[in-house]
């Protein structure tokens, strides 16, 4: 028995979300990198490793972003029955 009331967001949300719209929505979240460029900026004194860390974090954004984008996307489809 759960001691704690539900608010009103978990009666919409809980009965269709499922752990693929956890991991989606996770890996949507990597798409924030503002906070790695100003820590790298910091950590590193050489301009190269900047430059590197850079690269790094920007090509790992753009790859949360399509990949949660992807299993947002398919996981939505597969709950409506559009997915053939």
């Amino acid at each position: 028995m759960n001691p704690l009331p539900k608010s009103p967001i978990e009666k919409i949300i809980a009965p269709v979300s499922r752990f693929k719209h956890m991991i989606g929505v996770a890996l949507l979240a990597g798409i924030g990198f503002t906070m790695s460029l100003f820590i790298s900026g910091l950590a590193f004194s050489n301009p190269q490793y900047v430059e590197q860390a850079k690269y790094g974090i920007l090509i790992a954004s753009v790859l949360a972003g399509i990949l949660g984008t992807l299993l947002l996307r398919g996981t939505a489809k597969n709950q409506i029955g559009l997915k053939k």
